[in-house]
């Protein structure tokens, strides 16, 4: 499904559309992927955040989400 068709099922949903940086990596969900020579090629990656998010830390929400927050 092309972009243009995929925002017609929904206003509301926003699509983006990425570009393999300098060293040939596509980010995908929480990785870096990279296909070479064949062979697929994976790195955590870590998008940051477009918004300036803060979280109490008295909050009630779990330490590893407040850790992901940082």
């Amino acid at each position: 499904m092309r972009e243009e068709q995929m925002c017609v099922v929904d206003v509301n949903i926003k699509f983006t559309v990425g570009e393999p940086n300098s060293d040939g990596f596509l980010s995908f969900l929480n990785t870096n992927v990279r296909i070479r020579n064949g062979m697929t090629e994976i790195r955590w990656y870590k998008k940051l955040s477009l918004k300036n998010i803060s979280l109490h830390s008295r909050s009630a929400h779990p330490i590893f989400t407040k850790v992901n927050l940082m």
